[in-house]
Protein backbone atom coordinates (compact mmCIF):
# COMPACT_ATOMS: atom_id res chain seq x y z
CA UNK A 1 0.00 0.00 0.00
CA UNK A 2 1.21 3.20 -1.24
CA UNK A 3 1.41 6.62 1.13
CA UNK A 4 -1.60 8.50 2.30
CA UNK A 5 -2.55 11.76 2.94
CA UNK A 6 -4.30 11.34 6.37
CA UNK A 7 -7.64 12.50 4.45
CA UNK A 8 -7.54 10.24 1.88
CA UNK A 9 -8.73 6.68 2.70
CA UNK A 10 -7.39 3.69 0.80
CA UNK A 11 -10.77 2.90 -0.40
CA UNK A 12 -10.79 6.31 -1.88
CA UNK A 13 -7.76 5.41 -3.79
CA UNK A 14 -8.60 2.19 -5.03
CA UNK A 15 -11.80 3.26 -6.84
CA UNK A 16 -9.78 5.99 -8.60
CA UNK A 17 -6.60 3.52 -9.51
CA UNK A 18 -9.01 1.32 -10.88
CA UNK A 19 -10.76 3.61 -12.79
CA UNK A 20 -7.24 4.92 -14.16
CA UNK A 21 -6.35 1.25 -15.16
CA UNK A 22 -9.56 0.22 -16.39
CA UNK A 23 -9.32 3.55 -18.91
CA UNK A 24 -5.79 2.93 -20.38
CA UNK A 25 -4.55 0.54 -22.37
CA UNK A 26 -0.72 1.45 -23.27
CA UNK A 27 1.51 2.57 -20.40
CA UNK A 28 1.95 6.61 -20.17
CA UNK A 29 5.78 6.21 -20.43
CA UNK A 30 7.01 3.78 -22.41
CA UNK A 31 3.87 3.35 -24.51
CA UNK A 32 3.81 0.02 -25.07
CA UNK A 33 0.45 -2.15 -24.20
CA UNK A 34 -0.41 -2.79 -20.33
CA UNK A 35 -1.08 -6.10 -18.61
CA UNK A 36 -3.86 -5.88 -15.69
CA UNK A 37 -3.43 -9.41 -15.55
CA UNK A 38 0.16 -9.66 -15.06
CA UNK A 39 1.41 -11.15 -11.62
CA UNK A 40 1.58 -8.37 -8.95
CA UNK A 41 5.28 -8.38 -8.35
CA UNK A 42 6.08 -8.44 -12.09
CA UNK A 43 8.20 -5.71 -13.68
CA UNK A 44 4.94 -5.50 -16.10
CA UNK A 45 2.28 -5.36 -13.64
CA UNK A 46 0.12 -2.38 -14.11
CA UNK A 47 0.46 0.23 -11.47
CA UNK A 48 -0.75 4.26 -11.15
CA UNK A 49 1.75 7.03 -11.27
CA UNK A 50 1.60 10.37 -10.04
CA UNK A 51 2.30 12.96 -13.31
CA UNK A 52 3.14 15.51 -10.19
CA UNK A 53 5.50 13.60 -7.96
CA UNK A 54 3.99 12.43 -4.08
CA UNK A 55 7.31 13.94 -2.68
CA UNK A 56 6.75 17.32 -4.30
CA UNK A 57 3.29 17.55 -2.69
CA UNK A 58 4.13 15.93 0.44
CA UNK A 59 4.68 18.86 2.35
CA UNK A 60 1.24 20.75 1.17
CA UNK A 61 -1.68 21.50 3.08
CA UNK A 62 -3.89 17.98 3.34
CA UNK A 63 -6.58 19.38 0.85
CA UNK A 64 -3.86 20.12 -1.68
CA UNK A 65 -2.67 16.88 -1.01
CA UNK A 66 -5.84 15.07 -0.98
CA UNK A 67 -6.97 16.87 -4.45
CA UNK A 68 -3.67 16.00 -6.24
CA UNK A 69 -3.93 12.48 -4.97
CA UNK A 70 -7.23 11.67 -6.37
CA UNK A 71 -6.92 13.66 -9.64
CA UNK A 72 -7.58 11.96 -12.24
CA UNK A 73 -5.63 14.63 -14.57
CA UNK A 74 -2.39 13.83 -12.30
CA UNK A 75 -2.64 10.05 -12.35
CA UNK A 76 -1.46 7.92 -15.56
CA UNK A 77 -1.64 4.18 -15.88
CA UNK A 78 1.81 3.08 -16.25
CA UNK A 79 4.02 -0.48 -16.03
CA UNK A 80 5.62 -0.92 -12.37
CA UNK A 81 9.09 -0.96 -14.10
CA UNK A 82 8.51 2.31 -15.64
CA UNK A 83 6.75 3.83 -12.48
CA UNK A 84 10.19 2.56 -10.52
CA UNK A 85 12.40 3.99 -12.78
CA UNK A 86 10.52 7.24 -13.32
CA UNK A 87 11.10 7.72 -9.64
CA UNK A 88 10.26 10.98 -8.02
CA UNK A 89 10.98 13.13 -10.97
CA UNK A 90 7.94 14.46 -12.75
CA UNK A 91 7.16 13.72 -16.98
CA UNK A 92 9.52 16.66 -18.05
CA UNK A 93 12.27 15.20 -15.82
CA UNK A 94 11.97 11.79 -16.86
CA UNK A 95 13.00 10.78 -20.17
CA UNK A 96 12.56 7.26 -21.42
CA UNK A 97 15.52 5.27 -22.10
CA UNK A 98 15.41 3.45 -25.56
CA UNK A 99 15.52 -0.38 -25.00
CA UNK A 100 17.15 -2.60 -27.52
CA UNK A 101 15.34 -5.61 -28.77
CA UNK A 102 18.75 -7.68 -30.09
CA UNK A 103 19.44 -9.43 -27.05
Amino acid sequence: MMWLPANVSPWEWEQVRARVIAAAQACAICGRELFPDAPPRSRWSTSVDHKVPRAVFAGMDLQTQRQLTLDPQNLQAVHARCNSRKGKRSMRQSVPRPQSQKW
